[in-house]
């Protein structure tokens, strides 16, 4: 039996909303990094829970969110 211990890195990210569902530019976040929340009035469930493409985030919503600065907080383990 083996066994390892790993500490996630917490991250906060800010970028720009858009208009419709489809994805954001977030330069930095990686494939299975975690959606935890948000800063401010944009809800983290606007946007996918996991992030699924390098350097993007999904938004779910349709809404036009284009005009606001979204901060989301994620967690992200260490690779092995």
């Amino acid at each position: 039996m083996s066994y390892a211990e790993a500490t996630p890195v917490f991250i906060r990210v800010d970028f720009q909303g858009v208009v419709t569902s489809g994805p954001c530019s977030v330069p930095g976040v990686k494939v299975g990094d975690i959606v935890l929340g948000s800063n401010g009035i944009i809800r983290a469930d606007n946007y996918e829970p996991a992030v699924t493409v390098n350097d993007q985030i999904q938004q779910t919503n349709w809404v036009d969110y284009s005009p606001y600065t979204i901060t989301l907080f994620l967690m992200r383990w260490p690779s092995e």
